[in-house]
């Protein structure tokens, strides 16, 4: 019995994502082009102009029509340059700047596995072949931070010291739901385990690349559950690094902006409901209003406007509960 497959389409591009003549094609049906974005070809013609989200590219130019959403974190850079002007090295995710630890991670792949100093031949800070002739799960996750300049230097850490550094919340950012580009990691008091997320599924299964052991060295192993990770013994949790990420830091002062305007709002209305200070609380909405709008531009859900929103409240009613306790006069709180 024979198969024939259906090409729906096929396309090679020149770095920043022009089509090269001659050289594609694609049904009317699939509307998805470079690194899978969706293109608007009614205004300019087949994949030259790119819906990343956030904005639009135009890969004839390698420039985004709009202005980066985190420009403030890239002063050194453009605000209008796709993938950091390096589309060779980076990509562009959802317009939104660049990242490039999957691709590093990857570069590994089929490496030896040993946890030996590469068998007494080079330090394992090395850069030569003799260096990365052999690599442990550590050992990679330190090469790949330090590719993207998440650390300044490739470091010799074990997965005891990861562990440290990884939970310095001042420098990675915790989360138990896996994005892509995250280091994974699980450690006991004696054993250990880390590697790189470099896919999530929309059916939430994962994809990882790590150093896995000495027989199968350094792979990508697909369809993996959230579950497989959290029954490992010591499981930590998946981090990301904060300054890599600039959204992350965006994102962290929207919410402290959020929880604090809540407070205020719940504050106010609490203790006077007077003319002035509803001016007051009308300027806090309209605050409120705006702080909610850039927390989702930088990626903020529904759901964690609604927690953070909570938490305001609450913390203004644990502050008035103290208040009263304290002999405060109750009717200010009407």
């Amino acid at each position: 019995m024979n198969y024939l497959s259906d090409i729906t389409n096929q396309h090679d591009y020149y770095p920043f994502g022009m089509l090269l003549p001659n050289r594609h094609e694609s049904t009317n049906e699939y509307r998805y082009g470079f690194q899978g974005q969706e293109m608007d070809n009614e205004i300019k013609g087949e994949g030259n102009s790119l819906n990343y989200k956030y904005r639009m590219h135009d890969p004839r130019i390698g420039r985004f029509f709009a202005v980066d959403p985190l420009f403030k974190s890239f002063p050194f850079m453009s605000p209008y340059v796709f993938a950091g002007n390096d589309p060779v090295r980076f990509e562009d995710v959802h317009g939104m700047g660049p990242g490039d630890r999957v691709k590093k991670a990857k570069y590994f792949l089929g490496i030896k596995y040993s946890q030996k100093l590469n068998l007494g031949k080079e330090n394992r800070t090395g850069t030569s072949k003799e260096a990365l002739e052999y690599l442990d799960c550590s050992e990679m996750v330190c090469r790949v931070l330090a590719s993207d300049g998440t650390e300044p230097k490739i470091q010799r850490w074990s997965t005891k010291i990861l562990k440290e550094k990884l939970n310095d919340n001042t420098k990675y950012h915790k989360s138990n739901k896996p994005e892509v580009g995250d280091v994974f990691l699980w450690r006991n008091e004696e054993h250990g385990h880390t590697g790189i997320v470099t896919g999530v599924n929309e059916n939430g299964t994962i994809e990882i690349t790590h150093s896995a052991n000495s027989k199968r060295g350094t792979v990508t192993d697909k369809d993996l559950k959230l579950s497989y990770f959290t029954k490992q013994s010591g499981w930590q949790g998946f981090y990301r690094p904060n300054i890599e990420n600039p959204a992350s830091i965006i994102i962290t002062e929207h919410e402290k902006n959020i929880k604090w305007a809540s407070e205020m709002i719940f504050d106010m209305k609490s203790k006077n409901k007077n003319e002035v200070f509803g001016k007051h609380i009308n300027r806090m909405n309209k605050y409120l209003k705006s702080q909610i709008d850039k927390y989702k531009l930088a990626g903020g859900t529904d759901s964690e406007v609604s927690r953070l929103t909570n938490i305001g409240s609450k913390t203004s009613k644990n502050k008035t509960k103290k208040y009263k306790i304290a002999g405060g006069p109750g009717e200010k709180y009407k």
